[in-house]
């Protein structure tokens, strides 16, 4: 089993993991660089560094806390129906009972640390951050199947034993919050105001760069201000290509041209519901909604972006309203 990737031990009574391995490695790459640099400003001629002890052991310290970081680990105990989370491997951080956890799920993430992670969610909490308790791997990493195969249905097992996962209810709509409705369409709301001011100003942006920034030079200058204007064009144009839900043909129906979009699912072709988490530069921003489908005529999938929402609990309420219409 890789130290960089999650390792576990599974027993009748207890599941222990540790999913932050690939510490161990980048605390001792930056130990090695940073001991490399120190020394050899502090060997140049002329460029002695007075502060070269204090500076050793901060590096010392950096590269110490990400090692001590790696022993970090989570553990399930049937015993006491409780989650740890052991901070370097002796500082307890979390003690959650069972019943107040709902499981692990998968969380596909763009932008800075794309791939996959597994998580551990709350009830309370389905569709937030959670604990993260494995390391971070690519979409077709086998050994994200192992631990999908081995390490969460052992988990599961623990957490049902506790407190076994009710029949999901049903929820009852009579107001959306998500969708319009006359007679038998439900179309997604789309937030007007806020599309028309990013798009115009993308646009504005693409016009000038392309009228004015000659200094930039010619590829980049067409580059960025054709792509500010493509964007900006896009969101104006999901103010014409509504996203309607028609229960009477169960049919969802985005009206616009093939090309640009626009298609027919039937109900039945609906798949699954795609979350993707999307984090800039590290932090968490927003979570985007989409259906997967499967395409009639052929074997492959499609998706289909339904809105972009950053609360656990609105994305909760979003998924019960399209469960809602679909099953109508």
């Amino acid at each position: 089993m890789s130290i960089s990737k999650t390792r576990w031990n599974i027993t009748a009574d207890r599941i222990t993991l540790y999913p932050f391995g690939q510490l161990f490695i980048l605390g001792g790459a930056l130990g090695l660089i940073f001991i490399g640099l120190i020394t050899a400003l502090h060997l140049l001629p002329g460029n002695q560094l007075p502060e070269y002890n204090t500076l050793l052991v901060l590096a010392l310290l950096v590269s110490a806390g990400f090692i001590l970081h790696g022993f970090t680990y989570i553990e399930f105990d049937r015993n006491t129906l409780r989650m740890r989370k052991v901070l370097f491997g002796f500082i307890p951080v979390l003690n959650v009972p069972f019943e107040k956890l709902y499981g692990i799920k998968l969380i596909q993430r763009v932008g800075a640390g794309a791939g996959i992670v597994y998580r551990l969610v709350y009830n309370a909490d389905k569709y937030g951050k959670g604990i993260t308790v494995s390391s971070g791997y690519g979409q077709k990493d086998k050994r994200a199947e192992d631990f999908s195969q081995t390490v969460i249905p052992a988990v599961h097992q623990f957490l049902d034993a506790a407190a076994p996962a009710a029949a999901p209810q049903p929820t009852v709509i009579t107001e959306y919050e998500y969708f319009t409705w006359a007679d038998d369409v439900f179309t997604v709301k789309v937030k007007k105001a806020t599309n028309v001011i990013v798009g115009t100003c993308a646009i504005a942006l693409g016009v000038y760069i392309l009228y004015a920034g000659s200094d930039m030079g010619a590829i980049r200058q067409w580059g960025i201000g054709g792509a500010c204007v493509v964007v900006g064009a896009i969101i104006l144009g999901t103010l014409f290509t509504p996203i309607n839900f028609n229960t009477r043909t169960r049919l969802i129906e985005k009206k616009a041209p093939s090309w640009a979009g626009g298609t027919q699912i039937p109900f039945d072709n609906i798949v699954d519901v795609h979350l993707v988490r999307h984090h800039r530069n590290g932090i968490y921003t927003h979570t985007a909604v989409s259906l997967k489908y499967q395409r009639a005529g052929s074997g492959k999938t499609g998706n289909l972006p339904i809105a972009t929402l950053r609360d656990s609990r609105k994305i909760e309420r979003l998924l019960a309203e399209i469960n809602s219409i679909v099953k109508k």
